[in-house]
């Protein structure tokens, strides 16, 4: 019998209050919204033994680039044509929480022909959703 006036007690408090999600308003995005920009660098070096990249990407909250911009998912990649290993070396690093990450490959052997660099930049953050960018370095 106390289990039924509970309930009871339980429903009315239901019908008395509606469901906060009913009356709440919907958050529109901010059109503003945060900007991000990002500045990347992609140096290459390359001997008779070995062909290397390395790269940084920054990304920044304003566009002077001075103030940092730490996002929830910072993915950078950098590829690079190996032609003696039959294909391209491809390193992908990833961070949480992170405004800067660095990438390095390598090619062991180095050899003629393409030395091309592939670079990828994904951030990932609630404030904005994903920016993407790509980019090649060639010979």
């Amino acid at each position: 019998m106390k289990f039924v006036g509970i309930l009871l007690g339980f429903l009315l408090t239901f019908a008395v209050y509606p469901s906060l999600a009913d009356d709440a308003d919907p958050v529109e995005p901010d059109a503003a919204g945060p900007g991000v920009w990002w500045n990347w660098e992609v140096k290459r070096e390359w001997s008779v033994n070995h062909r290397r990249a390395k790269g940084v990407i920054k990304l920044y909250a304003d566009a002077e680039k001075t103030k940092p911009l730490a996002v929830d998912s910072l993915r950078f990649s950098l590829e690079l044509d190996c032609p003696v290993n039959a294909g391209p070396e491809l390193v992908i690093n990833e961070m949480r929480n992170a405004s800067e990450l660095g990438a390095e490959v390598r090619c062991n052997f180095g050899s003629p022909g393409k030395f091309e660099v592939r670079w990828r930049l994904e951030a990932v953050d609630a404030r904005f959703g994903t920016v993407e960018d790509q980019g090649t370095v060639a010979k």
